[in-house]
């Protein structure tokens, strides 16, 4: 079976993500995986798009261009002698939608053809009635009442299936010198300087307290003016089995998120991409987390806050209540078994042919 994904490969967003961990568990699986991905050129110009420092493999072709308008350029000779079975497109703002959809409309009497929506907003999600299609899939039921049920597409051929979990990845725990004996919060990635505004604030509060440190490590530039004795920073592009073995090291970790806002369907990748080192999550309350499940508390499989004073109200429980983490970590473990990447892969082999 030569299966085709089109997609960002290779980078640190969800849409990348979502495809390595479908393209790599169909691997094992003994598939004959080929990625179309975008020239990094391209890609680059948006902010969310950061190449990770890997080489592509082989069997990945960057032949088309990203644009804001879907008229970018797809090599069409190239994606045309792959010959797939099968053909996954991760569809996001930026995809060369008008191309690329008069291309698969040529493919499409050959190939099966599944669409995985990442779009947020209803401009982002348009172009998809230019798209050919024997599935469309959401991650959950927002996608469907909120953007599709706006555009003409047909409602039968709409499936969900949840965005999938990296399932434990074998790092040994890694906790820096400066963090002995003390409390370590952790946060990485390159989110905007205010989506760390809460955490600094609250952990300001708590350090009279608790002897802690605030450990951020950021792939862009540092964040400036904190002149705090107990944050510590670091410049570093994280891989992933870095990104565990930073989680497993650390007591708490501190996902910068902003409450996002009505008309705009988001989720937060990071969360699936970290949940299985079961270092408890704690996040704003809001759109990103929103279909996560937690109790009344705002407590589950993640913490979710709603202001600072809420914030440092659960970041004590969480230093303080052992029962308590001992239950976050145990919902953690359950939502990773029931949204495991080979389970979600599941599901979409039995839309392959």
């Amino acid at each position: 079976m030569r299966l085709c994904i089109i997609s960002r490969w290779n980078a640190s967003c969800g849409v990348s993500l979502h495809a390595e961990l479908l393209g790599r568990e169909f691997i094992k699986r003994g598939y004959d995986v080929r990625v179309i991905a975008p020239t990094l050129e391209s890609a680059n110009k948006d902010w969310h798009h950061i190449i990770l420092n890997v080489k592509d493999e082989e069997w990945v072709c960057r032949c088309y261009e990203e644009s804001s308008d879907g008229y970018g350029i797809v090599d069409e000779k190239c994606v045309e002698s792959l010959k797939c079975e099968s053909i996954l497109v991760e569809f996001y703002g930026r995809i060369p939608y008008v191309s690329l959809g008069k291309l698969l409309r040529k493919l499409h009497k050959d190939s099966r053809i599944i669409v995985i929506v990442h779009s947020t907003t209803i401009d982002e999600i348009k172009g998809l009635v230019m798209m050919p299609y024997d599935f469309i899939i959401v991650f959950d039921r927002r996608y469907i009442d909120e953007l599709l049920s706006r555009i003409n597409v047909n409602q039968e051929s709409v499936k969900i299936i949840p965005y999938p979990c990296v399932e434990e990845v074998n790092a040994k725990p890694y906790r820096p010198d400066f963090a002995r004996n003390k409390i370590l919060f952790f946060s990485f990635g390159r989110q905007p300087t205010n989506e760390y505004k809460d955490f600094i604030e609250a952990l300001n509060k708590l350090h009279s307290k608790y002897d802690l440190v605030y450990w951020i490590v950021r792939s862009g530039d540092e964040l400036r003016n904190l002149n705090y004795d107990w944050i510590k920073q670091w410049r570093q592009r994280l891989s992933l089995k870095e990104v565990f073995s930073y989680l497993k090291g650390s007591d708490i970790h501190l996902l910068p998120k902003s409450k996002g806002y009505e008309g705009k369907v988001v989720i937060s990748s990071t969360v699936y991409q970290t949940i299985a080192s079961l270092t408890p999550i704690v996040t704003l309350d809001g759109r990103y987390v929103e279909t996560i499940p937690t109790n009344e508390n705002g407590i589950g499989a993640i913490v979710k806050y709603r202001n600072v004073d809420d914030l440092i109200y659960k970041l004590t429980l969480l230093i303080e209540d052992n029962e308590l983490r001992n239950y976050v970590v145990s919902k953690a473990r359950e939502f990773v078994e029931k949204y495991k990447v080979s389970k979600i892969a599941d599901i979409y082999a039995k839309l392959i042919r």
